[in-house]
């Protein structure tokens, strides 16, 4: 059971990626009305959360249930994937099923925020990642289990760098 999901190009409607909760990815280029399956990702794997790089659209980034986490990134939007240079420890622990998120920083390809029962962020693609949440230090960090990281409308980097996060502990 579960669902996927689609996200579209950031610039170009005709250009999509979807992903499921049985370890496949896919991509259209005619907004949605055929797919074609992406290679790279392991067979046999978990959940996959896919999400664009909102500013370099070519790049798509995803977070798979497989080995307690593992990203992945496509360079030609999201017909094929590659393990990144490191992916954190067990970020999604056991349960990739429930909770596995991915965002990427609307500014920099390079920074990405992945989630599972706690949040780990990359600034340099993926080479190296930090812990930002530690969910049994809650209330004082973010609880655990995340569903959903979101940028707020006018996010710049700059005077405008709220990201929002949706857990089981609410926003």
């Amino acid at each position: 059971g579960g669902h996927g999901e689609i996200a579209f190009h950031p610039t170009n409607s005709n250009l999509a990626v979807a992903s499921s909760y049985s370890g496949n990815a896919w991509y259209s280029t005619n907004g949605g009305a055929n797919w074609t399956a992406a290679t790279g990702l392991p067979s046999g794997a978990g959940r996959v959360e896919i999400t664009y790089a909102p500013s370099s659209p070519t790049t798509v980034y995803a977070s798979v249930d497989t080995n307690s986490g593992t990203v992945y990134k496509s360079t030609n939007s999201g017909a094929s994937y590659t393990t990144l240079t490191s992916s954190p420890a067990s970020y999604l622990g056991g349960q990739g099923y429930y909770d596995n998120v991915i965002w990427v920083d609307p500014t920099s390809p390079s920074t990405i925020i992945v989630g599972g029962i706690d949040l780990w962020i990359t600034r340099n693609g993926g080479t190296s990642w930090s812990q930002i949440s530690k969910w049994q230090n809650s209330p004082l960090s973010a609880h655990a289990d995340h569903h959903a990281i979101v940028s707020l409308p006018g996010f710049n980097g700059g005077t405008n760098k709220t990201v929002l996060f949706g857990n089981d502990g609410g926003v």
